[in-house]
């Protein structure tokens, strides 16, 4: 009708709340850094001395929940539906970080810098052939020196360190056992330095070809590393 007010009644915000909790002692994780991703932006929350956290006020949707603590394996959990008034729990579960550190350098012993290495965790069948073509983000690169760190690795038994460089031959190293909380140093990773291969692609009357892509198969290094 015309001239009657129209009344909207807003959506009444919804709440995360949840304990940020130790998975080696099931205890509380205290004074954790938590990142809340809305369409709206960014909040930024710690759980308190008892590990309970509580973000209100949030809009209805899709939202993204993240640790961000440096001694702690990377976590986070994405597409969380929160309705309208809904007071959603999530808890957080954290695992101490590994560190792992050494040197790269060549067959002389020289230093390689920005060779890129990746830890990998056990994996068998359509798992392990997935992990091949897609290694995810590098551990650490090494420096001018041929030094590296890489910190929040998830510790386990029988993990793999790949270590690349666009000059050399790819090493891989086995069987290291990485401990909660721990460190494993000293890592001394050997590349060989790679072949250059130049040449031309000809047809079979000897014309040229361009464009012909060419592929080559990359010897890798496997090296033992119990421990």
């Amino acid at each position: 009708t015309a001239g009657k007010p129209v009344l909207l009644t807003p959506a009444p915000p919804a709440a995360l709340a949840g304990k940020t909790v130790n998975v080696g002692t099931l205890r509380p994780d205290p004074r954790v850094k938590l990142v809340v991703t809305t369409a709206g932006g960014t909040r930024v929350e710690r759980s308190g001395p008892d590990g309970k956290y509580r973000v209100r006020g949030l809009r209805p949707g899709d939202l993204g929940l993240r640790a961000e603590e440096p001694r702690h394996v990377p976590w986070s959990h994405d597409g969380v539906k929160l309705a309208r008034g809904e007071a959603r729990k999530l808890d957080v579960p954290l695992t101490l970080g590994a560190t792992l550190s050494g040197r790269v350098v060549d067959e002389r012993g020289n230093p390689v810098a920005d060779a890129k290495g990746f830890v990998s965790r056990p994996a068998a069948g359509a798992a392990a052939f997935f992990a091949r073509l897609r290694p995810g983000a590098a551990a650490f690169r090494s420096r001018p020196d041929g030094t590296f760190v890489a910190t929040r690795l998830a510790p386990g038994e029988n993990q793999s360190l790949s270590v690349s460089h666009p000059e050399h031959e790819k090493t891989l190293l086995g069987g290291l056992a990485l401990t909660p909380g721990g460190t494993k140093a000293g890592l001394v990773v050997t590349l060989p330095r790679g072949l250059v291969l130049a040449g031309a692609v000809r047809d079979a009357e000897g014309n040229p070809i361009p464009g012909a892509e060419v592929s080559l198969s990359q010897s890798v290094t496997v090296v033992g590393g119990r421990g």
